[in-house]
């Protein structure tokens, strides 16, 4: 039995073709907004809900400040990207979450005597963080 081959039409335009805006990098996109979420949002959000106060709003109050993600893992020092790349192959190994601590100023105030009852910088949390390829690494 013989093939047929069909072949398409020939697209004819009687008008110039649309020029659409260019496509944004979308990787780019995702990374600006994560680094916004780190340096502005997350600060406007413990801004935006402290103090926080006692059930009755009578007794005690809560205040979060200088909110902070440790992204080094404890270290002083800016990890190199070496050892950036076998911090995150450790955690796909190990199936661990890759992420930092967040931190903050935390003070515990009695507002009947106005005394300070806790004043010092705390762990308040983890969070997963972004790796340099855009990608989260959370199990």
């Amino acid at each position: 039995m013989p093939k047929t081959t069909t072949s398409l039409p020939r697209r004819i335009t009687v008008r110039p073709l649309r020029q659409f805006a260019p496509l944004h990098d979308l990787l780019d996109v995702q990374k600006e907004g994560f680094q916004q979420f780190e340096e502005v949002y997350l600060k406007k959000l413990f801004e935006d809900i402290c103090p926080i106060e006692d059930i009755a709003g009578e007794r005690l109050m809560l205040t979060v400040k200088d909110v902070v993600i440790d992204r080094n893992h404890g270290s002083n020092n800016e990890l190199s990207d070496a050892e950036l790349d076998r911090i995150i192959d450790d955690c796909k190994k190990k199936e661990l979450t890759y992420g930092g601590v967040v931190s903050a100023q935390v003070e515990l105030m009695d507002r009947v005597t106005g005394e300070s009852l806790f004043n010092s910088r705390a762990n308040i949390g983890t969070m997963p963080l972004m790796a340099r390829d855009g990608t989260y690494i959370i199990s």
